[in-house]
């Protein structure tokens, strides 16, 4: 998953009340909380220029989409139990645990920097983290709904066959979930690119 492209000119505020607002709606489940751990990549420059320059040579790499500004690298670890018993198979048990990476720019010059330069990196870096964020929610609700759908599965005449629908159900939701993730990084995207447009022309 990924964040959308470069830096805003310089004055360019990123409207973050909308990405703010799906996280305030994050809500507790039966699932464990996720486990997230947080890198940097370092990038330097002293104009919006040369850092877009260092975010395109220096960014994760996705394959299949090159070089971006951030990352979230996420796995749904599962804990399924069955239940058996003489002609019979049963869920018992399944919850699954968001494990996320997210890697994230740091810039060097930051605590050196002031005006509008650090204003935009300051917009820049919270829209990044805001993005990777949501990427994470969007994981546990896929999660949630894997839980969901594999503890509602009927008992089977045997743990074979019900195993072969366990897997045939988290196959459909992963694809359903990859391309939730995909939609959200399109959206994104364009909704980021009208922001820079809308304030270039403003400006």
């Amino acid at each position: 998953m990924t964040s959308p492209p470069i830096m805003a000119n310089p004055g360019t505020v990123i409207v973050l009340i909308g990405l703010a607002a799906v996280l305030a709606g994050c809500t507790a489940t039966g699932n464990p909380k996720p486990d997230i751990t947080v890198g940097y990549y370092e990038v330097s420059g002293g104009t919006t220029k040369a850092i877009d320059r260092q975010l395109a040579s220096h960014g994760p790499y996705i394959p299949g989409k090159g070089r971006v500004l951030a990352a979230t690298d996420i796995a749904l670890v599962p804990r399924i139990l069955l239940k058996a018993r003489p002609g019979q198979c049963s869920v018992a048990e399944a919850r699954f645990q968001v494990k996320a990476k997210v890697t994230l720019p740091k810039w060097r010059q930051r605590q050196s920097a002031s005006g509008d330069i650090a204003d935009t990196w300051d917009n820049f870096a919270a829209y990044a983290a805001i993005h990777e964020l949501v990427h994470i929610k969007i994981a546990e609700d896929y999660a949630d709904m894997l839980s969901r759908r594999l503890n509602d599965l009927p008992p089977e005449a045997d743990c074979k066959t019900l195993e072969k629908k366990i897997d045939a159900v988290a196959r459909a939701v992963e694809a359903e979930h990859g391309r939730a993730q995909d939609k959200f990084d399109s959206d994104e995207s364009k909704r980021f690119r009208r922001l820079i447009a809308e304030a270039e022309a403003a400006g």
